[in-house]
C-alpha cells in the first residue's frame, strides 16, 4: 500500500492522503498548542503509566527509520522518518525501539507495518531497563506520566522532525520542556490510565 506523506497547502493546513480518503491536517508547535489548550479550558491532564515491552537495539549513525501509525479508520499514515544520531550526553548512537507482543515477537499492524521508533540513548538508558526472562526485551521504568488528548488531527513538531497525528492523539506533557505526541493505537497499546484520571471516568 502506498502512503503518501502531508504536504504543506497555502492555508497554512497540510492534506494527508492515506490513499483513501483526504484529511485536513493542522501544523502546530506542541508546546504553544497544549499551553492554549490548556488555558483556554479545551483540555483536561490525566495519568497513565506505561507497561508495553518493546525489542531494542542500538543502531548505526545515519539509519533511517519509518514509523508508522494508523488514522481513526485504520488507514496507514506516515508518522516520520527520523536518522539515527549521535546522543550529546552519552557520545553513544541511539536505539531502534521495536513494539512487541507478550512471546517477545515483533507486532505487525493490520497494513504490514511494524511498529518502529528512534529513541536517543541518554532518554532510552533512562526510560527503560532489560527484562531478564527475555534477552534483548526490555521494559519501561518510572511511574505515572502525564498526558491530554487531542480533537483534531495535527501536524506536530518533535524531536527534529514533523508527525502526522490523526484525531484523538495524546501528548505526554509530563515535561513541558519536552512534550512529545503518540498516536491513539500506540497509547493504549503502550499506556495503561489510572482509574482515577479524568480520561478513564469520561
Amino acid at each position: 500500500m502506498e502512503t503518501i506523506p502531508s504536504s504543506p497547502a497555502d492555508n497554512g493546513e497540510s492534506t494527508g492522503n492515506t490513499g483513501w480518503e483526504n484529511m485536513a491536517y493542522r501544523r502546530v508547535n506542541t508546546q504553544e498548542y497544549v499551553e492554549d489548550g490548556l488555558e483556554q479550558g479545551k483540555f483536561e491532564v490525566f495519568e497513565a503509566v506505561k507497561h508495553t515491552r518493546i525489542a531494542a537495539q542500538q543502531g548505526e549513525i545515519g539509519q533511517e527509520v519509518i514509523s508508522w501509525s494508523e488514522d481513526e479508520n485504520g488507514n496507514p499514515i506516515q508518522e516520520r522518518v527520523s536518522t539515527v544520531k549521535t546522543d550529546e550526553t552519552t557520545g553513544e548512537p541511539g536505539w531502534i525501539a521495536t513494539k512487541t507482543g507478550a512471546d517477545g515477537q515483533p507486532i505487525i499492524d493490520r497494513n504490514g507495518n511494524l511498529n518502529q521508533w528512534i529513541i536517543s540513548d541518554s532518554v532510552f538508558r533512562k526510560k527503560y531497563e532489560a527484562d531478564p526472562e527475555h534477552p534483548g526485551i526490555f521494559k519501561p521504568t518510572g511511574g505515572p506520566q502525564k498526558f491530554v488528548r487531542t480533537t483534531e488531527a495535527l501536524i506536530i513538531s518533535q524531536f527534529d522532525s514533523e508527525m502526522t497525528m490523526p484525531t484523538g492523539s495524546y501528548i505526554n506533557v509530563t515535561d513541558p520542556d519536552n512534550m512529545y505526541a503518540i498516536n491513539p493505537r500506540d497509547f493504549h497499546d503502550t499506556y495503561t490510565i489510572v482509574d482515577d484520571s479524568p480520561e478513564e471516568q469520561a
